[in-house]
């Protein structure tokens, strides 16, 4: 009897272990959320045709502002600080300040740096069309450069 229990006992407990794992990865698919790197958002704001650029000189320091409107109704900014390329976080020559994805209604993303709570090379959750986005214009790009063809704003 004791041989009986224990072989139920070890296949019951076989087979809810592979329903579990099961069930575990079926939620995970399910519930998956879209990631992207703060990285690959400031390259598509800053070398996109259509981004307009401004630049602001204070106190020696130059800012340089980056908006993307996409379709009618999002808009992506970012702000950078002009640095040297030795600086930490610099990317491009520049060091990421903020970026905003919003559509009319609401924020969708916001970065800050000086928050400190996400890595420029860390996978942030976003929106899938934002994923979709910012992975069309890397597959699509023409070549990748730093933005030498920004519109700048008088």
């Amino acid at each position: 009897m004791e041989r009986t229990m224990h072989s139920f006992y070890t296949k019951l407990r076989a087979t809810v272990g592979q329903t579990t794992q099961t069930i575990k990865e079926k939620l995970e698919d399910i519930l998956k959320m879209h990631t992207v790197k703060v990285a690959d958002m400031a390259e598509m704001i800053q070398t996109h045709p259509n981004s307009v650029m401004s630049e602001q000189t204070l106190l020696y320091i130059t800012y340089r502002t980056y908006r993307l409107n996409v379709e009618k109704n999002m808009v992506l900014y970012m702000e950078t600080k002009v640095t040297s390329q030795a600086e930490k976080k610099a990317v491009n020559g520049e060091r990421i300040l903020a970026i905003e994805i919003r559509s009319l209604s609401q924020s969708l993303f916001s970065y800050r740096s000086y928050e400190n709570k996400v890595d420029l090379q860390e996978p942030v959750k976003v929106e899938h069309f934002i994923e979709n986005l910012i992975h069309d214009y890397k597959e699509n790009s023409p070549t990748g450069e730093p933005c030498p063809w920004a519109k700048t704003e008088a």
